[in-house]
């Protein structure tokens, strides 16, 4: 599921009903480690990931301290994403996550 920015997201019943968060750095309206800081606050604990083409100096420290799990450049690899979620939930998520991946573009697979 996406949403088209940040406060899209908030505004969602949906919001602590993840397993997994795969946010942008840059999102619409407000900054990723924005995003978070706001769902921890309302005691939302989903694990996160951070995503993000920036070459920005500290970004990826900034994103740890923020509560992100993992950081993840652009352009990501499938491989890379499928290791952060292994890490988090074990080979059995990584498998699943890599089928509907595989699913969803069959051209690829």
């Amino acid at each position: 599921m996406s949403f088209e920015g940040g406060e899209e997201f908030l505004q969602s019943p949906a919001r602590s009903s993840f397993d997994f968060l795969l946010v942008d750095y840059k999102l619409d309206g407000m900054l990723g480690t924005e995003l978070l800081k706001k769902l921890r606050q309302e005691g939302v604990a989903t694990p996160a990931a951070m995503l993000s083409g920036w070459e920005t100096s500290g970004l990826e420290r900034m994103a740890h301290e923020a509560g992100f799990v993992s950081f993840i450049r652009k352009p990501m690899l499938n491989h890379t994403l499928f290791s952060v979620i292994n890490s988090l939930f074990g080979n059995s998520a990584a498998e699943n996550s890599r089928r509907s991946a595989a699913r969803a573009r069959p051209e690829e697979a």
